[in-house]
């Protein structure tokens, strides 16, 4: 089995012709072809409807609609300004600034395959020799692998959504607002992908045992994905939900130029190519009447027949294919039945065959329905749905128009006797003279009398408002979701966030069928790096997980809830609160750049140099402390002092026991002995005043003498 890398994706590729069976590939081209052709008549009536949607969108009346000449052809794009609104909506809702609508995730209960989980134990024993393995050991470890995994995987899908065009040129974004765009105007939006480009690259690694870091120049895939045009893509209308088709079709319209290119890939049948454009100069591509019905809505006039010479239409199919349908090394040994592949068919010519290399259960095709319909598997788009509002509006300004413009002009009763002979034509216009004759009653007569008829644009113009405020409640795009943010009620912030908020509610299934679309985006996504990136650091149980729904609530909402948590929480629940990522909502709701938020180092950094400063205002704080207590004790013993001196001067007599301790002048000693320490407590500092009355056993003011 041949794993290529080509501009269109990378897959199990079928090289040699020669080793094909031929005459089965033949069968497989008519079969689906057959199948191809019923598709297109099955699609028939939703082409109907989307040329209807589409007409209504740019503001022309229908064919079978007939307006006399010179009547009024107005047509007020009411359609078009809600289609636009909703797109302006839902890209803020599902693109919020700072934010992405999907993430990656572990499962609860990683599953990972038997040489993943070895080399998981084998790191952990290395990092803690002393553990003990057991089965909540290993179950914790391989969660912390597949958390990381998901980490990192999230990591690298970032980066490959920033670049999502065939040449580097189209970020996601830009390229979602395409399928919105689709879906809102059709009923259904088509992404296809991953598909795969190889460019020339560097790849490094690190020697564990030298610690040099290695370099390798190889090929490097990219995954990119391409818009579908509703028009050339073709599903099977019987299935009742898209997972449940027999297969899909995409139709190509190519130039003999791009035709040649595709002969130089490896996956494709050069001799085939070669030899269906010899015998196919001119193309073979004949225009659908839906192309037809396209191409009348077309302003550049340029005839049918010139759009469509010198093309071809190649068709791709994906969905099952026999197995036998495959060459020999393209199959399992002894591998029978149906796998999932895709087949290139130019003409009846089958030009490609080849097995998808994801499992089954990820799609090629994403797509993204507006409105889920139980009559029809492409759903309903906006313009449908306010088709009756578009035609009230649309048929009461006609009627305006053609009323103002029969009875606004000047209209007169002219009595053609009364006025004189050979009179110049009436023009009604100004500065004009009117001249007429006549005597007696004749005189006095007018030759010329208004005449007046009621237009009713009073009442055609309700009727024009009553069509608008029925299409604001049918597709929920008012003036408030469309931007209008003037009013008496939305004064305060409080207010604002709560219509806001309400606003955003009847969106929620619009938002719950593209989170579908996400999922299926994400997994594909997912698988696609597992399948062709060699690093294993993002293998693991991964699942795709779609957070547009989580961004219905008006920011401002979030935002005062944000604010309100700040001022309210206390010490004891930021133990609870991940600060850095409160910081980073804070940020998110004001639809500020997440750029604004440090980088893990230099937070780090900060919060060292915090700790360090916050611990010395600590000691300072501490050496502050003693050294008021000190001062305190110091007055408080000048104080006792002083009080000492004042009682012993008085004259005042001490306890016994006290009067060596506290006397100023030691006792004078006897003729000729020694002078000797009277008997008592030895000498010490100066006693606290609390301290000395209870030396003296005395509990209040000390007693006037003994």
């Amino acid at each position: 089995m041949t794993v290529m890398a080509t501009d269109n994706m990378v897959e199990e590729v079928i090289k040699d012709i020669e080793d094909l069976d031929e005459p089965r590939l033949q069968a497989a081209g008519r079969e689906l072809r057959k199948r191809f052709e019923q598709y297109k008549k099955d699609r028939r009536q939703a082409e109907l409807q989307w040329v209807k949607n589409l007409r209504q969108y740019e503001g022309e009346w229908d064919p079978e609609v007939v307006i006399p000449e010179g009547k009024s052809r107005a047509y007020p794009r009411l359609t078009r300004q809600k289609c636009l609104g909703m797109v302006a909506r839902l890209m803020a809702l599902l693109f919020p600034e700072g934010e992405a609508n999907w993430g990656v995730r572990s499962s609860e209960r990683p599953n990972v395959d038997a040489e993943t989980l070895e080399w998981v134990i084998g790191e952990w024993v290395m990092e803690d020799p002393q553990a003990v393995v057991d089965i909540l050991g290993v179950e914790k470890q391989v969660k912390k692998f597949a958390d990381r995994a998901a980490e990192r995987m999230s990591i690298r899908i970032r980066d490959q959504l920033s670049d999502t065009a065939e040449y580097g040129q189209t970020d996601y974004p830009t390229l979602a607002r395409k399928v919105i765009e689709s879906a809102i105007k059709y009923g259904v939006g088509v992404l296809k992908g991953p598909m795969t480009i190889e460019q020339k690259g560097t790849r490094f690694s690190v020697d564990d045992a030298t610690g040099n870091v290695q370099i390798s120049n190889e090929s490097v895939y990219r995954p990119y994905f391409e818009f579908v045009r509703l028009w050339d893509y073709y599903p099977d209308m019987h299935a009742k939900t898209f997972e449940q088709m027999d297969g899909e079709f995409y139709r190509h319209v190519m130039s003999k130029h791009q035709l040649r290119k595709l002969s130089k890939r490896d996956d494709f049948y050069e001799d085939k190519i070669t030899k269906y454009l010899a015998n196919n100069q001119e193309g073979d591509y004949e225009a659908t009447n839906a192309d037809t019905e396209l191409h009348s809505l077309e302003t550049s006039h340029i005839p049918g027949d010139r759009l469509q010479k010198g093309k071809y239409e190649v068709v791709e199919y994906w969905g099952p294919i026999d197995v036998k349908w495959l060459e020999e090394n393209d199959r399992e040994e002894g591998e029978e039945g149906e796998v999932i592949g895709s087949l290139w068919m130019l003409g009846r010519e089958v030009i490609k065959a080849a097995r998808s290399p994801y499992r089954e259960g990820v799609r090629m095709f994403h797509v993204f329905l507006f409105e889920d319909d139980d009559v029809n598997l492409a759903g309903k788009g906006l313009p449908q749905v306010m088709r009756d509002s578009q035609m009230g509006v649309s048929n009461s300004t006609r009627m305006m128009m053609d009323n103002a413009s029969a009875v606004c002009g000047p209209m007169a009763e002219v009595n053609v006797d009364l006025l004189v002979e050979n009179h110049k034509p009436i023009k009604f216009e100004a500065f004009e003279i009117i001249y007429k004759e006549g005597e007696g009653s004749m005189g006095s007569a007018r030759a010329i009398t208004n005449l007046t008829f009621d237009a009713h644009l009073n009442e055609l113009l309700a009727t024009v408002q009553h069509f608008r405020s029925v299409a604001d409640d049918e597709t929920f795009v008012n003036s408030q979701p469309g931007g209008d943010m003037s009013g008496e009620a939305l004064r305060t912030q409080g207010n604002m966030s709560m219509v806001m908020g309400n606003s955003s509610l009847p969106f929620r299934d619009i938002v719950r069928n593209y989170d579908n679309f996400t999922v299926s985006l994400m997994h594909s996504l997912i698988q696609w790096n597992h399948v062709f990136d060699p690093e294993t650091h993002i293998d693991g149980d991964l699942r795709p997980i779609a957070t547009g729904s989580t961004t219905l609530m008006a920011k401002e909402v979030r935002a005062y809830a944000l604010d309100n948590m700040a001022q309210t929480i206390t010490e004891d629940e930021k133990m609870y609160i991940d600060m850095q990522q409160f910081a980073l909502q804070r940020v998110k709701s004001r639809d500020l750049p997440d750029t604004m938020m440090l980088p893990d180092d230099k937070v780090e950094e900060n919060r060292r140099n915090n700790d360090q400063i916050q611990e010395q205002i600590q000691q300072l704080q501490q050496q502050m402390q003693m050294a008021e207590l000190r001062n305190i004790q110091a007055q408080a013993e000048a104080r006792e002092a002083d009080a000492l001196k004042k009682r012993v001067e008085s004259g005042v007599a001490l306890p016994d026991g006290m009067q060596q301790v506290h006397s100023l002048e030691p006792l004078p000693a006897e003729q000729g002995e020694p002078q000797q320490q009277a008997p008592g407590p030895a000498p010490q500092q100066a006693m606290g005043e609390a301290e000395m009355l209870a030396a003296m056993g005395m509990g209040g003011e000390p007693s006037a003498g003994i």
